[in-house]
């Protein structure tokens, strides 16, 4: 999920870089990478928004209607902290796997979460916070995991048939629940500590 939002960091600022500047060269240049590098964030950023968001043109690149849409929404997302996003994306692991208990599907959640927030972040009025924000959306998308059963086994499907006179038979919790590093949902403690496992 933190590789996930780094991403759409990095297509934002090589969209706002590309904007002013004027030019997915200098753009490149700006940022010190290749004009591949940035012509494919770019790319897959107009591949998640749905929308083309540059007006590309011999004489450089200018933004088209959404693009200007999104500028303030892409100033103001790259205006946050790294450290408050990294925070952000640790607390919604660690809410998603609350509930999924499921270390993939929680990170799987994560980034549905991050991809309906971004899609739905005109619709904010920051009427609540952020972090809030968040929570609600990421919770919606694990009821959905939860509802779509054929993601997760049930106890009746664990085993052969059987009928009323057999033994109940108990699982250990370590069954229906995996391990996830501290790391991955908890705030890193000053020093650095070695990630345990939940």
């Amino acid at each position: 999920s933190l590789r996930y939002g780094a991403k759409i960091e990095a297509g934002l600022r090589s969209f706002l870089t590309a904007v002013r500047e004027g030019s997915i060269s200098r753009a490149a240049v700006a940022l010190g990478q290749t004009q591949p590098a940035l012509s494919q964030q770019l790319r897959r950023l107009e591949h998640t928004v749905g929308r083309p968001l540059l007006n590309r043109s011999p004489s450089g690149v200018s933004p088209t209607r959404a693009g200007e849409e999104l500028l303030p929404y892409a100033e103001r997302i790259l205006s946050l902290s790294a450290q408050a996003l990294m925070e952000s994306g640790r607390a919604l692991t660690g809410h998603c796997y609350r509930m999924l208990g499921s270390a993939a599907e929680a990170d799987d959640a994560v980034q549905e979460t991050m991809l309906r927030a971004w899609r739905g972040l005109a619709q904010f009025d920051e009427r609540s916070s952020l972090r809030t924000w968040l929570y609600r959306i990421s919770t919606h998308v694990c009821l959905d995991a939860l509802a779509a059963r054929s993601r997760r086994e049930r106890p009746v499907e664990a085993g052969p048939q059987g009928n009323l006179d057999d033994p109940l038979e108990s699982r250990p919790r370590t069954h229906w629940i995996e391990p996830i590093p501290d790391a991955a949902v908890l705030p890193v403690p000053p020093g650095g500590l070695a990630p345990r496992c939940l």
